[in-house]
């Protein structure tokens, strides 16, 4: 039986159609080749990748060598951290896996806890981290020496990026200062004495509560719902887990409240609308105090200086819903529509407010914070805002080295705000213990990429 030839045509089709497929592809190949401008554009990219890759490492090995020379004196205050007993370490004050703080309890207000003394003045700390890496710990400095002067300290933990935008680490924050007005009396605290202080990401969350807790407040007062048409939430409580003596309980045993029902400022507004969320059981004039350090009060100003540095706004954006930047700057809020119509009430119910920066701040420009306040006083209402710049600090200098230097800045700007005989208690301070040369820290600030 013989075998039947192959069609002279079998094959023709298929080989036609593949090459029907590939001439497509070839041309699109060819003519990207062929193009001058498609080539420099690629060779441009590439080289900003390259360019913006070179930059965050260079960056990152700066700030590695900038701990590693500062080593020695970090340690200590490590130590200390994990074994002193004043610290109240990992209180919840929410159902979040980042929803803790720590409380620095000086002696007064253990005696003022056991009822035999006066309740001590708070700070309200939210540290900074450039949204990434901020942690309650990064406060210890700042909390140590808080217990020297008979302050109280909490430290506010709150979500980072990526696992969290910008309206879900401000609901952290506000949760955080609504679960210190609510429970903080439980541990010695005087909650009529209290100063709201945040760093770099933690001024510009801190403030941004702050701003939107006047601006609800504010609006409640004349109409029950939000512009957006939300209704404004009622004050909540909150209830404590109790130990076997009797005391509240955290999430490591040490004494601790639960976590506060408190509404929160996280709903994202549309563009044009404000939520009225972070009306809550406490108010922005039961404040004695804001203080902000190196505050990026600016996001879309921020987002300048960093291209300027080689980086890229891409982290910005990405933190912000719809990468709206300016939709959640405090700068920028004061300038919005909401604001400006109820400028007249929310003012009034601010703070006394403080900001500094330092000159040679090289991530976020001065002109934030100088603009911030002068946004604050544009309105035809009194209000007690200042902005001093240091011109020989840069961004972290304030709290890291700073105080390992035996510089006491961030004291000299919160007691005022707390006590009457703030002058005698600064001159009354021990002094710091200073382990390591001036030489050093002057290098270390050098490397200091940020």
């Amino acid at each position: 039986m013989k075998r039947a030839a192959p069609s002279p045509t079998a094959g023709k089709g298929d080989t036609a159609s593949k090459s029907a497929a590939q001439k497509p592809l070839l041309g699109m190949v060819e003519a990207g080749m062929k193009t001058p401008q498609h080539v420099t554009a690629i060779g441009h990219s590439l080289l900003h990748i390259m360019y913006c890759v070179g930059v965050w490492v260079i960056n990152f090995v700066r700030l590695v060598s900038f701990s590693v020379i500062l080593i020695p004196a970090f340690l200590p205050y490590v130590f200390r951290y994990v074994t002193d007993k004043r610290i109240v370490r990992g209180v919840r004050f929410g159902d979040g896996r980042r929803c803790v703080m720590d409380i620095y309890m000086p002696a007064e207000a253990v005696a003022a806890r056991d009822g035999n003394g006066e309740p001590v003045p708070v700070v309200i700390a939210v540290m900074g981290g450039a949204w990434v890496i901020g942690y309650r710990a990064w406060n210890v400095q700042l909390g140590l020496r808080m217990l020297d002067a008979g302050v109280m300290v909490v430290a506010v933990d709150y979500r980072n990026f990526p696992f969290a935008q910008v309206p879900e680490m401000m609901e952290d924050v506000e949760r955080g200062v609504a679960w210190v007005f609510d429970n903080i009396a439980a541990y010695g605290g005087d909650p009529t004495n209290m100063v709201l202080a945040g760093q770099s990401a933690g001024a510009h969350l801190s403030s941004m509560v702050l701003l939107k807790q006047a601006l609800a407040e504010a609006m409640s007062e004349s109409s029950p719902k939000a512009i957006s048409g939300q209704e404004t939430p009622t004050s909540a409580g909150s209830v404590s887990p109790k130990s076997s003596d009797g005391s509240p309980t955290s999430s490591d045993g040490t004494p601790a409240s639960s976590a506060s029902s408190t509404p929160s400022c996280r709903n994202a507004p549309k563009r044009g609308e404000v939520a009225v969320q972070c009306q809550g059981s406490w108010s922005a004039s039961s404040l004695r105090g804001y203080v902000g350090i190196s505050g990026a009060y600016d996001l879309e100003l921020l987002g300048e200086r960093l291209q300027e540095r080689g980086f890229s706004d891409a982290l910005l954006r990405s933190m912000c819903p719809e990468e709206d930047v300016g939709e959640w700057s405090p700068r920028q809020l004061l300038d919005s529509k909401a604001w400006k119509a109820w400028a007249h009430k929310a003012v009034p119910l601010l703070p006394p407010i403080r900001v500094y920066h330092g000159g040679r701040d090289k991530t976020v420009p001065a002109a934030s914070s100088e603009e911030f306040i002068a946004a604050l006083q544009a309105h035809d209402v009194d209000v007690d805002a200042v902005a001093e710049i240091l011109p020989e600090l840069a961004h972290a200098e304030v709290v890291i080295e700073g105080p390992l230097r035996g510089e006491d800045h961030q004291v000299k700007w919160l007691l005022p705000l707390l006590l009457e005989t703030a002058d005698a208690k600064i001159e009354s301070l021990p002094p710091l213990t200073v382990l390591l040369p001036r030489f050093v820290f002057d290098l270390a600030s050098a490397i200091m990429p940020f």
